[in-house]
């Protein structure tokens, strides 16, 4: 059954590829967003707004059956060099959702886009407005009977990817590099799964004709290429091609090393793509975008 759509943030990484493959299964996908993607579609929609205007907002939710939520700030370094803008956009634009769907007498779901860095000590302010986006979704959910479904994503790379993303930026800084040496802003050590976008977006598509056992949760989204950051390094290398003496940063205060868990009470079930693309391929794919860019250039 066709349901009304809308994405919000939909002109991005994780968002647009949501879009696309929600159209793909015959969805009516309305996209609400700073600024039109360059990725959009015949059949999309598409609704220029900003979470903090709330009269842009409720016009954008009429008729609405269910509503992603990838708005907002998404990169950690960002975040906390513009603490206020993070905040803003992530925490009052949140809450203004949800307080405009909380007065709507047909409520529509909303799906929103978390991270696994909420488990952990680590991520800075990012991670903190997160956090409290998930405990406004928690608090309207109870309150006015909404509901939700909370996606926690891991390493996400692919296609339309940009600098805040850190596999397109290793990615770029080694194609691009015209030196010896490469100093990167990481350990090395650390541990990550990494999961294709494409795998992503079919993985929370699917998530439209879920029975209702299935929502009022958190889902932790990660894929199963598990590898150390200095590992990935050493591959796309290997990939490009390149020889480069990569400099290490000693310590990495704000990103976890192995696991983003600390403890807490609340579990939450782990998803995979039923299949998943390879993250060697994916890479490669990601190269030649970014060769193909530059003699376009």
């Amino acid at each position: 059954m066709k349901k009304n759509v809308l994405v919000i943030g939909g002109s991005g990484f994780i968002g647009s590829h949501v879009a696309d493959k929600l159209s793909e299964n015959g969805n009516n996908v309305t996209i609400f967003d700073l600024k039109k993607s360059i990725y959009i579609k015949n059949k999309q929609k598409f609704i220029k707004g900003d979470l903090l205007k709330i009269n842009e907002l409720k016009k954008s939710l009429n008729g609405i059956d269910i509503v992603y939520h990838f708005g907002g700030i998404v990169d950690i370094e960002y975040s906390k060099k513009n603490s206020n803008e993070c905040l803003l956009n992530n925490i009052i634009g949140t809450n203004n959702l949800l307080n405009i769907i909380s007065n709507m007498s047909k409520k529509p779901k909303i799906f929103f886009g978390s991270t696994v860095y909420i488990y952990s000590k680590y991520g800075s302010i990012y991670r903190i407005s997160k956090e409290t986006c998930e405990k406004l979704i928690y608090e309207y959910a109870s309150s006015h009977k909404i509901n939700y479904v909370i996606f926690r994503f891991g390493t996400v790379y692919g296609p339309r990817s940009d600098e805040n993303n850190s596999i397109y930026r290793y990615i770029r800084n080694i194609v691009n590099n015209n030196s010896k040496n490469l100093r990167l802003n990481v350990s090395g050590n650390e541990l990550r799964e990494f999961i294709h976008v494409k795998d992503v977006a079919k993985v929370c598509s699917d998530f439209v004709l879920s029975p209702i056992k299935n929502l009022n949760k958190s889902y932790i989204i990660t894929g199963l290429d598990k590898l150390k950051v200095s590992d990935l390094i050493n591959l796309i290398l290997e990939i490009a091609n390149q020889k480069l003496n990569i400099i290490y940063k000693k310590t990495n205060s704000d990103h976890y090393k192995i696991t983003p868990y600390n403890y807490k009470e609340e579990i939450s079930e782990k998803i995979f793509p039923k299949t998943h693309i390879d993250l060697g391929l994916g890479i490669l794919d990601m190269i030649k975008d970014l060769n193909n860019f530059k003699h376009k250039k």
